[in-house]
């Protein structure tokens, strides 16, 4: 299917749900789309749909799922948005969205899923983020995001996947994300995040991937770091860590990559390593390790 949304659909208010997903619509989203108040799913990505997101898409207010994903949408997101509190599912990325992230997301309490991706998006993460307590998984990564990770994260406790990978993010990782008890993927690569992890972080036991390199984190690794016995993936790579590497590694035998390379890690491998027989790939060059691996 190719051509544009005809600005009548708006007339067909009676529609529950539209799907035009992977198709070669192209024009704008028309405003009419906020005539259709009894749509709950809207699903249109993978198109080349461009311009904004219509201020009145917060008129839909029966919206399950919203779906603009791999668009070349542009713009910021409009507050309205905000307005969407029966919404389970955002899907926003690989737009080319601008703008900060409004504040206003934070009356979105139903959501479980909220992806905004690969778009251009810059300013702070809004502290109403802590609001969406029903949140499960929440991608940022590859924007333009400044500012700390707001401590309201801590309030997230049903996450399962946190990824603020690929921003500017600066300050310390709050004390709080050790309340995040179900986590079990944290990405905060390519940062400026610096000092050193709180200690709450050893609270994580369900961690299977664990990606914090390329950032300027100083002081110890995560004592308890595979504590739960489930880490697949460990990546600290290009940071200052010191220190031995944490005891609890050495029965980590789910261990797939493991990858320290290029931090002041000190110690005896002999004795700090275990025996991984799942492990294809690791990289401890550019420390202060000696020993022999068994």
């Amino acid at each position: 299917m190719n051509g544009s949304f005809p600005p009548e659909i708006g007339m067909m208010s009676s529609l529950s749900e539209i799907n035009l997903e992977k198709n070669h619509l192209t024009g704008f989203l028309p405003h009419s789309i906020g005539n259709m108040s009894h749509l709950s799913k809207f699903l249109v990505s993978a198109n080349k749909l461009f311009g904004p997101i219509p201020e009145e898409v917060g008129t839909m207010r029966s919206l399950a799922v919203l779906d603009l994903n791999i668009n070349s949408l542009t713009g910021v997101i409009p507050r309205s948005i905000g307005n969407l509190t029966n919404l389970l599912e955002l899907c926003l990325y690989e737009n080319k969205l601008s703008g900060s992230v409004p504040e206003e997301v934070g009356n979105m309490r139903s959501l479980l899923y909220f992806s905004l991706n690969d778009n251009n998006l810059n300013g702070m993460i809004p502290s109403s983020i802590g609001n969406l307590r029903s949140l499960t998984i929440l991608f940022m990564k590859d924007n333009n995001l400044t500012g700390v990770i707001p401590s309201s994260i801590g309030n997230l406790t049903s996450l399962t996947v946190l990824d603020f990978g690929r921003n500017n993010l600066t300050g310390k990782v709050p004390a709080s994300l050790g309340n995040l008890r179900n986590l079990s993927h944290l990405y905060l690569p390519y940062n400026n995040l610096f000092g050193s992890l709180p200690p709450e972080i050893n609270n994580l036991t369900h961690l299977e991937h664990l990606q914090i390199y390329s950032n300027k984190f100083t002081g110890h690794l995560p004592r308890d770091m595979c504590l739960g016995g489930s880490l697949l993936f460990f990546a600290a790579s290009g940071n200052y860590f010191t220190g031995p590497i944490p005891k609890s590694l050495r029965n980590c035998t789910s261990l797939l990559r493991f990858m320290l390379n290029r931090n002041q890690i000190s110690g005896n491998i002999s004795e700090d390593f275990g025996i991984y027989p799942h492990l294809y790939y690791m990289d401890l060059s550019d420390n202060e390790l000696y020993g022999k691996l068994s």
